[in-house]
């Protein structure tokens, strides 16, 4: 199986294309044994307007992983910014939100149409999975060094939040999405940022022990780097 990794890059809140991303010289280590499973320097290949995916081939099932980034904008070098990735299950799906568990939230019949490209109005389960796990990957970065992970339960408000922020993917295949997409996408932003400024917390859940992240406020623990101070 493969497992996807995704760095978001941010100006003033806006998705901004960076000069470069890359994994930092230590590159992406397992958790269990500390070896090297993406050579340092690997980069990132741009996707879309400011994302930047990396994907590599899982050397067993439920294997955790840790990492930084660096990247370059405007002639600066910024990172490197820590993340983990949590073990997930033998067939790469995530935790977090399923594609059946998708359609508690929005009507099924939308996936059929934005998720495949063939006009058959059958969703394609691959790409379906793939933005699902993809959103999950940008929601565990916010999570690591806040909670310990993997999680041992999933609140539902993180099954809704990477259902949201999917649906908003699949809107964005085609064009924007409706209003209520867009209010949807409001709230789960909101909701992340007061997250990740220890507004709120995960219910039924612990908080891990805080790691130093050097440069890095809370934002910058997150999958996104958002560039509004200093530029």
């Amino acid at each position: 199986s493969q497992t996807t990794i995704q760095f978001e890059h941010r100006v003033s809140g806006q998705l901004t294309d960076a000069a470069s991303v890359a994994l930092d010289p230590t590159g992406l280590i397992r958790s269990d044994t500390r070896a090297v499973v993406v050579a340092g320097g690997s980069a990132l290949a741009r996707t879309a307007l400011g994302i930047y995916d990396l994907t590599f081939t899982n050397p067993a099932p439920g294997l955790s992983y840790s990492y930084s980034i660096i990247w370059t904008y405007a002639g600066s070098s910024f990172g490197p910014v820590p993340f983990a990735v949590a073990a997930v299950a033998a067939n790469n799906a995530n935790p977090y939100c399923t594609i059946a568990q998708l359609s508690w939230f929005f009507d099924s019949r939308m996936a059929g149409m934005l998720a495949n490209d063939a006009n058959t109005g059958i969703a394609d389960t691959d790409k379906l999975q793939g933005i699902l796990d993809s959103v999950a990957s940008e929601l565990e970065s916010h999570l690591f060094g806040r909670v310990s992970l993997p999680l041992s339960f999933i609140p539902p408000v993180l099954t809704e939040w990477v259902a949201i922020r999917a649906a908003d993917r699949l809107y964005g295949r085609r064009s924007d999405g409706p209003n209520k997409i867009a209010a949807d996408v409001q709230w789960a932003n909101e909701w992340i940022e007061k997250f990740d400024r220890g507004q709120i917390s995960l219910p039924r859940i612990g908080r891990s022990m805080p790691s130093y992240m050097p440069g890095a406020d809370s934002r910058l623990a997150a999958a996104r780097a958002d560039l509004t101070a200093g530029l």
